[in-house]
């Protein structure tokens, strides 16, 4: 029987993969001539549709550290590909806003893969660290947005979000330290190892 080894398996999904985004920006390309007699929005799509076939590249065709690999091409072309979004479409937003936003997206990627990963904590902690990043990411973003806008810097939506969230927060805190308001005493943690060693040494002890 025909047997496809791990190399051609890739190279197969590769070739599909890029097949399928050739055919998605073909058609967009004959659906936006069709509809506007040039070329609008279609370019827009098809930087789009680069930008994933290229940080999608390492999922197909690595064996190791995919995600590593997507994460830093996703990290180099996300200015890139703003930047050209803002070519395309006309305006000078990606300096005051696109870069700042994007960088910040970026580093908030980076922020929640190494909490998840290397912060030697219970999950509960983990879970507030990384609603704490998003909460101000967030309001770093929106601030930058108001700014850009000439709206105020905090609206009211805003202030009522930033407080929500921080209760969020403070509650998987107290979640994680097992200090829940209401509760009498804490839950005992319990060494199950160290009961059944003892338990051992005991009936050792009564032989």
């Amino acid at each position: 029987m025909f047997e496809i080894t791990e190399k051609k398996h890739l190279i197969l999904i590769l070739k599909i993969f890029s097949i399928m985004c050739i055919l998605a920006i073909v058609t967009c390309l004959i659906i936006d001539i069709a509809a506007n007699r040039g070329l609008t929005w279609s370019p827009c799509v098809m930087f789009s549709i680069l930008f994933a076939w290229l940080a999608a590249l390492p999922a197909l065709i690595l064996k190791n550290r995919k995600f590593i690999m997507f994460m830093a091409l996703v990290s180099i072309l996300t200015l890139p590909y703003l930047l050209g979004i803002s070519v395309l479409l006309g305006g000078n937003w990606f300096g005051p806003v696109g870069m700042p936003i994007g960088s910040i997206g970026v580093a908030v990627m980076w922020l929640v893969y190494f909490v998840i990963h290397y912060l030697r904590v219970n999950p509960w902690y983990k879970a507030a660290v990384i609603v704490l990043i998003g909460n101000i990411c967030n309001a770093a973003a929106t601030m930058i947005i108001n700014i850009y806008t000439r709206n105020n810097i905090l609206r009211i939506s805003d202030i009522i979000s930033l407080i929500a969230v921080t209760a969020v927060t403070v509650l998987l805190f107290i979640i994680g330290s097992g200090k829940i308001p209401g509760k009498k005493e804490d839950m005992p943690v319990i060494d199950v190892e160290a009961v059944l060693l003892e338990d051992s040494e005991t009936e050792k002890k009564e032989e």
